[in-house]
């Protein structure tokens, strides 16, 4: 199936127009050089800029981040394609942020907004404009987390626009095909890439003389292999077995023996290496 993932935030700025072309004229500078923009939710506190939206970005980052672990795969028109394999944790994940955006829409509209909008006159100066700084009620309407869940369609239904129309049900099919066929090669491309990423980023770790080790440097590598069956669209078996020959090999390492141990980290290392030279050449043909 198709997903389109749509995320939206209060109003940021304004653009200061007439006082950017009234520097551009004092300045003698060529029409439209000058950019210039008052931010409403802002503020400076000490040398530290403080971003007043910085709670919900990060809410909505971190939801569209674990969407699109498994909806990974870019189709057209900004719609990702969501393998069947893996539709039922996509919708679990989506669920559970769902649930927990009231909460943090509560926590921003009854703690930040109401500084923000008191601090304003403050802040903004002689730039401020009571009228047009956003409402509550706006900020909401923009503060948008979506979904949108499109199913692939059917042999019936192409077979049902045949009957009406030939020649649109030959456009459609030619069309998706095409679509397809192009967004599962890039997906395939994909796979190679993530799967290798973070294998390559044990070799970089671990080949600097004082490496700073996290829980992810493992983490990262088996969660990606474990997705390997449900996103290896062509079948791959060269993907298959970079998968499976990675968790062998790395999934019972853990960092904490590879903090303490200079010969753990050693024979990671090597293992690493030899997966990724084993490897990137089949690799290779996608890029």
């Amino acid at each position: 199936m198709l997903v389109g993932i749509s995320f939206g935030l209060p109003r940021q700025s304004r653009e200061l127009k007439a006082e950017a072309t009234k520097i551009e004229t004092e300045r003698k500078a060529e029409h439209g050089t000058v950019r210039a923009s008052i931010h409403y939710f802002k503020r400076k506190e000490g040398n530290k800029e403080v971003d007043g939206l910085a709670s919900l970005k990060s809410f909505q980052t971190e939801w569209k981040a674990k969407l699109e672990h498994y909806a990974r795969f870019p189709y057209a028109a900004g719609m990702k394609i969501l393998p069947a394999g893996v539709a039922e944790p996509f919708f679990k994940v989506n669920d559970e942020f769902e649930a927990k955006r009231p909460q943090v829409w509560t926590d921003w509209a009854d703690d930040v907004y109401p500084d923000m909008r008191q601090t304003a006159p403050q802040r903004m100066g002689t730039l401020y404009d009571p009228n047009d700084f956003p409402s509550l009620k706006d900020c909401m309407e923009r503060f948008r987390c979506e979904v949108t869940v499109v199913p692939l369609g059917e042999a019936e239904q192409v077979q049902r626009i045949s009957s009406l129309s030939p020649d649109m049900a030959e456009l459609i099919k030619s069309s998706t095909d095409k679509a397809m066929q192009k967004a599962s090669e890039a997906a395939q491309q994909k796979n190679w890439e993530d799967v290798l990423k973070p294998i390559q980023k044990i070799v970089d770790t671990l080949s600097k003389d004082k490496a700073k080790i996290f829980d992810s440097l493992i983490g990262n590598v088996i969660e990606i292999v474990d997705l390997v069956p449900a996103i290896n669209f062509q079948g791959d078996s060269k993907l298959t077995e970079l998968a499976s020959k990675a968790k062998e090999a790395l999934a019972t390492i853990k960092p904490d023996d590879l903090r303490k141990s200079k010969e753990a980290r050693d024979a990671t290392l090597a293992t690493a290496k030899s997966i990724i030279s084993s490897f990137t050449p089949f690799a290779r043909k996608f890029a």
